[in-house]
């Protein structure tokens, strides 16, 4: 019964995946449908890219690739300027900041299956959940732009090269949590650069876990190959500010003064080598309209985007969890 709760415990952190590298000869992703609304969307190709520094603390936001001028970039989509103009906007990543509010704070459930988290049992985390919650930013990744759908071959490898808090001990961590009781899914754990695979015109979003209030450095790079055989390369930053506590308008100095690289040119995207050990989990919380999944892809890297997503009703309480000041609906969710 213990061990029962402490599964549906981590469906409450709302998904964190298995730790790279743990098998070799992985299965294949399985199809789950795409019956979570919550992941269908449109992006259309003449959505505008803004310019003008913003902090970003509730609402949709995706990562993804774009070419803008012929070179290839990682933007973020912002939904959430949908709500004054109707439409969303894409912004250079050194223009946003993260805000994670302590709205987003929830305790690690007692179950080794979230040691890669970094944080003990019982311990407070602040998650930034695969599920939308409201009053919490909701941070995930597309590659949906119709520019890049015809331009880049079957999908891109986002890099996850490094995560750092800058101002004193933390740690950031990411995963998926596939539902049905089953383990998480670690895409990145912090300690380690890591691949995620991503099929193209698809729609993700994991948990993104972090275990200190503070403010937090992501380095990034997505890499893909094109239909005319030219590989293309782009890095950037991602900044975080966890917790009220931490001012997000101090955050911006911590992007890097150089403009994020682009190339198109050199060694292939997926000839590069694999920046973790290699794995490839079942993943799940993704939408595609595609009818057939796409081909895996790298072998040596994680491979998202092959499934739809499906939230299963216990992590459905398990984020309405995450949402809680009080420990009252903790105790009234590990009674169920």
């Amino acid at each position: 019964m213990r061990r029962m709760l402490a599964t549906a415990a981590a469906l409450l952190l709302g998904s964190l995946p298995m730790i790279a590298g743990a098998s070799t000869t992985p299965p294949t992703p399985p199809e789950l449908g795409s019956d979570d609304p919550a992941l269908q969307q449109q992006v259309l190709a003449d959505e505008e890219i803004r310019h003008e520094r913003v902090v970003l603390e509730a609402g949709h936001i995706d990562l993804g690739p774009r070419l803008v001028a012929g070179d290839w970039r990682l933007l973020a989509r912002d939904d959430t300027a949908a709500l004054e103009n109707g439409k969303p906007v894409w912004r250079e990543l050194s223009d946003v900041v993260l805000r994670v509010r302590d709205q987003a704070i929830l305790e690690l459930p007692d179950d080794p299956l979230y040691a890669f988290t970094g944080a003990q049992p019982g311990e407070r985390v602040w998650v930034v959940p695969q599920t939308e919650v409201p009053g919490v930013v909701w941070l995930g990744w597309s590659t949906q732009h119709p520019e890049v759908v015809s331009a880049i071959q079957r999908g891109v490898t986002m890099r996850f090269e490094r995560a750092q808090r800058l101002d004193g001990d933390g740690r950031m961590s990411l995963f998926i949590q596939p539902g049905n009781f089953a383990e998480p899914q670690v895409l990145f754990d912090g300690s380690q650069p890591a691949d995620v695979w991503v099929d193209l015109n698809t729609h993700t979003h994991a948990n993104w876990v972090f275990t200190a209030a503070g403010t937090y450095a992501v380095d990034l790079k997505i890499l893909a190959d094109g239909v005319d055989g030219q590989p293309r390369s782009a890095d950037a930053r991602l900044i975080f500010a966890v917790g009220d506590e931490t001012d997000a308008q101090a955050a911006f100095p911590a992007q890097p003064s150089d403009t994020p690289s682009a190339t198109a040119s050199g060694q292939s995207a997926a000839s590069e080598a694999p920046a973790a050990e290699p794995t490839r989990p079942a993943a799940n919380n993704t939408h595609s309209p595609q009818t057939e999944p796409a081909s895996p892809g790298n072998p040596t890297t994680w491979i998202v985007g092959a499934a739809v997503g499906v939230v299963a009703t216990a992590a459905i309480v398990g984020f309405i969890l995450i949402r809680r000041r009080q420990g009252a609906i903790e105790r009234a969710v590990f009674d169920e």
